[in-house]
């Protein structure tokens, strides 16, 4: 779950009081993600942090887990994607709730470079569409049995996220194939940094945010250029202009 996007429903929003446990007042906007759920069998509870206003809803990357060492149940705690907080900074904000428990702060941060565990699910595409003759000749060769022979995708950290910088078609292939992972190494390479970010926030104002939202996005040849490479050198043209 960690550096995912997820919608917290508040239902203890900021200077609100625990509902049985009256003296419980919450400095922090406290809800839950619908469709997660947590070690007691509700939804996953979550803390929204790096928001001074009650709420009634938030969307927000998930920048740590407070993990309950004495308890069924974890804690996400979910932030704007562009603020970041140390775990003595989490757990300040969390100590009203969370210091009658023995816990663990994992942090986003932590292991950020470790790429060994991620998922398919967990990278965010910096590309619109996929060419279906690309596809097409990436199925000719893929054997999702034995992904050894799959040049490893370059993943680059960028505002917290792991963005695919090529090999969207062989992502997309994979999930096709019913994998859920793929191998994955660290971009070293000094590339065009405002393009890949420009690519990166039209993703997500489109709701692309993991190669599963490209398997609908799969067209034509003709589609693509249009789409996808005339797209980047208008996107290119404007980044040139603004310098």
């Amino acid at each position: 779950m960690l550096g995912k996007i997820v919608k917290v429903t508040i239902d203890r929003p900021l200077g609100s009081y625990h509902p049985k446990h009256k003296d419980l007042y919450y400095p922090v906007n406290y809800g839950f993600v619908e469709g997660i759920l947590g070690g007691d069998g509700e939804y996953q509870d979550a803390y929204v942090l790096g928001i001074t206003e009650p709420l009634t809803e938030f969307t927000g990357k998930v920048i740590a887990i407070i993990h309950r060492l004495n308890d069924v149940e974890d804690k996400l705690v979910v932030a704007p994607p562009e603020k970041a907080f140390t775990q003595e900074q989490i757990y300040k904000q969390v100590e009203f709730q969370e210091k009658y428990f023995k816990i663990e702060i994992q942090t986003w941060s932590a292991n950020m470079t470790d790429l060994s565990k991620l998922k398919l699910v967990d990278l965010q595409p910096s590309q619109l569409y996929i060419s279906k003759e690309k596809l097409l000749k990436i199925k000719q060769w893929f054997t999702p049995n034995d992904v050894s022979n799959i040049k490893p995708i370059p993943i680059k950290i960028i505002d917290g996220r792991y963005v695919i910088m090529d090999g969207h078609t062989r992502c997309v292939c994979a999930i096709l194939a019913g994998l859920d992972s793929i191998p994955l190494e660290l971009e070293k390479d000094q590339l065009n940094w405002d393009m890949y970010k420009a690519c990166i926030n039209e993703c997500l104002l489109q709701n692309i945010t993991s190669p599963y939202d490209l398997v609908k996005r799969i067209v034509s040849k003709e589609e693509y250029k249009v789409k996808w490479h005339d797209w980047c050198d208008e996107m290119q043209k404007k980044i040139i202009q603004g310098k």
